[in-house]
């Protein structure tokens, strides 16, 4: 208010010496001596006093405290937005944890379709196994066959040989007793008794010998057939054990392989689940960078249409208070510059300049602006 004030008391003091002039007396007749020119008058105004009783200081207080709350709020921009807040890690631990899942679970079906397809191989092989075991046993069967057929036929062949051999031994001691029996004239009844006992003891030796030897052979075919059947026994269940051990180690090598297919899955997964996680960390990054970028840009965009409106305001607010100052002014000038003509002022100064013998016209002011 001090520059308001120092502007109205220029203003005052330019009016008041320029449009008042020497007082103007009564008419008179001719004095019967020259007049003594008036006494030089000094007129003061309270010019605080003089604006605060205007009645529109208060309008112009309240513009002078929306220039001084924009000036303040140009000063105090408006705080920039809070950071963005993006926890990469808890959206990563999400995502990882859900890949984890998927990765689990295509893990967890891709073992029972393992364990599956080793039973089918299990089952298929142990079907091809006991074909094989059961060809075996057919070959050890026909084997054994031929084996006692061919030992049966030796057997045969020996024991014709081993008749042939005995009935060659007994023919001549029989023939000749025979032939003694039909043609020797015995002495006595005796005597031809025992040349018919002694035929038939040579013959029961003969039969009998024959007779042990087929016992013999059949007992050697049949001694001949359980080995036989033994060794093929034997050999059928070290077939039988082969078959098994070969299962097994087909199975197991099935099952290693299976096993390495799902390792290699899971690695394989892992590398895509790992590539992917870079990958998404890398678009949250991305789209962490643009977000900032546009909150920034928004900022900057809404600081510069604050300065603007800040600035437009506060222009036509001093516009405003210019027109109120000028119009102020204007009143308190006319008042001013009558009062002082009225009163005989010549100069009319501000009360920083009172002394005695001055005219205060302060309070005259005040009333004619508030009538």
């Amino acid at each position: 208010m001090v520059s308001l004030r120092n502007f109205l008391f220029a203003l005052l003091l330019g009016v008041v010496l320029s449009g008042c002039g020497p007082r103007v007396q009564a008419p008179s007749p001719a004095p019967p001596e020259p007049e003594q020119p008036a006494p030089f008058r000094v007129g003061v105004v309270d010019f605080d006093a003089v604006l605060r009783a205007h009645p529109r200081w208060k309008e112009l207080e309240a513009l002078n405290r929306q220039i001084q709350a924009l000036e303040v709020q140009r000063s105090s921009p408006p705080p920039p937005p809070p950071p963005v807040e993006v926890n990469l890690d808890k959206v990563l631990a999400s995502e990882k944890a859900r890949l984890e899942a998927l990765l689990k679970e295509e893990v967890e079906v891709r073992r029972k379709q393992a364990q599956r397809e080793l039973e089918d191989y299990a089952r298929d092989l142990k079907r091809r196994q006991e074909a094989r075991l059961v060809q075996r046993q057919k070959e050890l069967e026909a084997q054994v066959k031929q084996a006692v057929e061919e030992h049966h036929k030796e057997l045969v062949e020996e024991l014709r040989a081993y008749e042939q051999q005995i009935m060659e031994e007994y023919r001549i001691p029989l023939l000749n007793l025979r032939l003694k029996l039909e043609t020797v004239r015995f002495t006595s009844r005796e005597e031809g008794e025992r040349t018919v006992q002694e035929i038939e003891r040579l013959q029961a030796e003969r039969d009998a010998k024959i007779k042990a030897k087929e016992e013999a052979s059949n007992q050697a075919l049949q001694e001949f057939i359980k080995q036989k059947e033994k060794e093929a026994n034997e050999e059928l269940k070290a077939f039988q054990d082969s078959l098994n051990k070969e299962s097994q180690e087909l199975v197991a090598a099935r099952e290693r392989a299976l096993r390495a297919r799902i390792s290699q899955l899971i690695t394989s997964r892992q590398k895509e689940m790992n590539a992917r996680l870079a990958e998404r960390r890398r678009q949250l990054e991305a789209q962490a960078r643009a977000q900032i970028r546009a909150r920034q840009e928004q900022y900057a965009r809404m600081l510069d249409a604050f300065e603007r409106q800040v600035i437009a305001e506060l222009a036509a607010r001093r516009q405003e208070r210019a027109r109120l100052e000028e119009s102020i002014m204007a009143e308190i000038r006319i008042e001013v510059a009558t009062l002082a003509q009225r009163a005989g002022v010549d100069v009319v100064l501000t009360r920083a300049h009172y002394s005695t013998g001055v005219v205060d016209l302060t309070q005259e002011v005040v009333r004619r602006l508030n009538r």
